[in-house]
């Protein structure tokens, strides 16, 4: 009788431990990242009269958008949500 009870006290056991390790993931983020957003260093490293679009764009990447009546102005938009369980997307950045 002794083993049985022990197994099923394990099982029981294991069991609970899946249930909780269910719970927690399940009500962990998710981080969804949408656009283009410049690492902040690499916009401080562009040289405003000095470098040209081609550095610009080597150092940044291809834009979210150009300037409706001057392409000469580059926009990057991003967006950063988390998402939790079923719950609507919450904007972070």
């Amino acid at each position: 009788m002794t083993t049985h009870a022990t197994g099923c006290r394990r099982a029981a056991a294991l069991l609970i431990l899946g249930l909780l390790t269910g719970l927690v993931t399940g009500c962990s983020p998710t981080i969804d990242q949408r656009g283009n957003a410049p690492d902040p260093d690499d916009v401080l490293a562009l040289q405003p009269g000095v470098d040209d679009k081609a550095k610009v764009f080597q150092l940044l990447g291809s834009p979210s958008t150009a300037g409706t009546f001057d392409d000469k102005i580059w926009y990057y938009i991003s967006k950063r949500t988390a998402t939790v369980a079923f719950l609507d997307p919450s904007v972070i950045d």
